[in-house]
């Protein structure tokens, strides 16, 4: 459903007569797709996004995952130049491989807990990243993760055991 913020997707549908409760997005959900959804809301009552769910879309906003998501796939939102800003709830504590891969416009990610894992090109090339949820209890920073990541201000690493070839490659 478009409204003037965005694109709201619904917490239930209707289908020959039944309501179903949307609790989660599948791979390549969305894909691709030419549609421009602004700013994104999502189901109350989501747990997965699956991975490519939204690979290359044209999201042009804020993106605030719902406190139910417990999982999010690989390359989730890999390439969607237009996100601004992602809000991690806190039963995420790892960004898989590729999440916001090359999400150029990105310039700040939010997390209601530490995020223990931020696994291979997690936020490769996103050229605004400002800050990052590092915190006591991350644990291991992947590949690539924050390659050319040009605009980051300051990285805490005090409790990281992990850290990958050209992490920060590019990057401060």
């Amino acid at each position: 459903e478009y409204t003037k913020d965005g694109f709201n997707i619904p917490s239930f549908l209707e289908y020959e007569g039944k309501t179903y409760v949307v609790t989660a997005i599948g791979d390549n959900a969305f894909k691709g797709n030419n549609i421009v959804f602004g700013n994104v809301t999502f189901p109350k009552y989501l747990n997965k996004i699956g991975s490519f769910a939204f690979y290359r879309t044209r999201i042009y906003g804020d993106i605030v995952l719902p406190e139910s998501l417990t999982s999010l796939g690989e390359s989730a939102f890999n390439d969607c130049r237009g996100i601004i800003s992602v809000k991690i709830p806190s039963k995420i504590d790892t960004i898989p491989a590729n999440a916001f891969y090359r999400c150029h416009s990105l310039v700040k990610v939010e997390a209601e807990a530490n995020i223990k894992y931020f696994k291979n090109y997690s936020f490769y090339q996103c050229y605004a990243l400002k800050s990052i949820p590092l915190g006591e209890g991350t644990l291991e920073i992947g590949t690539q993760a924050f390659l050319s990541c040009k605009a980051l201000e300051s990285v805490d690493l005090t409790s990281v055991t992990t850290l990958s070839s050209e992490a920060f490659k590019d990057c401060l």
